[in-house]
């Protein structure tokens, strides 16, 4: 048995049944590939789904600035707060960031929003984010202080994003990287949609194999990719096969399948140390 919903329809006061909603901000959304691209996407549509949800991030956000310090003494708590207890992928100034600090705060004071004088002036220095990376070591901007100061982070957590800003990447192509991580230990990152395997991934990790052979003592593999969790690897990537299925190029499958099960015999038997380190 199907189960209907349906809601009161202002126009003749009786019950009927309704559709999902179908805004143009959210179909931009769908091919956006990363998150801060998304959420502008849909935050700076215009159509009236992103006009509400506007209002209701600007809102947020405001009220995010307004609570220091009441609530907390810098951003990185407030921050910490929403991702650790909600479970968001970004907190409220790391949002900000993602669709611009400076563009947003423009777009909030031309629809009338009272904009935090703390981050009027933040702008108004010449700082144009609430967070940084500067020698490869994050910094958030400090309203008490007025400038920028490091994110307090336990010493045992390594920052791919900033070892590669610090100039850290020995080899890199568009689906994976290999970053030094000190002490002649390297790390292979994937960095496809979901960090599935295509065959550029296969031809890299061969490559990177020999460098860490030839230079290193050891391999990690491992990133730090987005969300709740973040995809260690989703496995092959299904599109690329199908792309070859669909052309009937299968001597290619087949090419590819052996490819990847010697480049994974040749990580599993290596004269080196391998660990495959997935991110809590």
């Amino acid at each position: 048995m199907k189960k209907i919903r349906k809601v009161i329809d202002p126009a003749t006061l009786t019950h009927a049944e309704y559709g999902k909603p179908d805004f143009a901000c959210l179909a931009t959304a769908k091919k956006a590939k990363t998150l801060p691209e998304k959420i502008k996407a849909i935050v700076y549509g215009e159509d009236k789904g992103a006009q509400f949800a506007w209002k209701a991030l600007a809102s947020n956000l405001i009220y995010a600035a307004n609570r220091i310090p009441e609530i907390a003494d810098t951003i990185v708590e407030i921050d910490n707060a929403m991702r650790w207890g909600f479970n968001f992928e970004m907190g409220p100034f790391e949002t900000w960031d993602a669709i611009g600090v400076k563009t947003a705060v423009a777009k909030m004071e031309a629809g009338g929003f009272s904009v935090p004088e703390k981050v009027k002036a933040m702008l108004a220095a010449g700082n144009e984010s609430f967070y940084k990376l500067e020698n490869g070591k994050p910094l958030y901007y400090d309203f008490t202080t007025g400038a920028y100061q490091p994110v307090k982070v336990s010493a045992n957590i390594i920052s791919l994003a900033g070892l590669k800003a610090d100039g850290k990447t020995v080899k890199t192509c568009p689906s994976a990287s290999l970053v030094d991580l000190g002490d002649d230990v390297f790390c292979l990152e994937f960095h496809t949609k979901m960090n599935a395997i295509n065959g550029e991934i296969v031809d890299f990790m061969a490559e990177a194999m020999d460098y860490v052979d030839a230079n290193g003592l050891g391999m990690v593999i491992g990133n730090q990719a987005g969300g709740m969790p973040g995809a260690f690897c989703a496995g092959g990537d299904l599109a690329y096969m199908a792309g070859l299925a669909k052309a009937g190029q299968y001597a290619e499958i087949e090419a590819f399948l052996k490819k990847a099960q010697l480049g994974m015999q040749k990580v599993r038997y290596a004269s080196f140390p391998v660990v495959a380190a997935p991110m809590a």
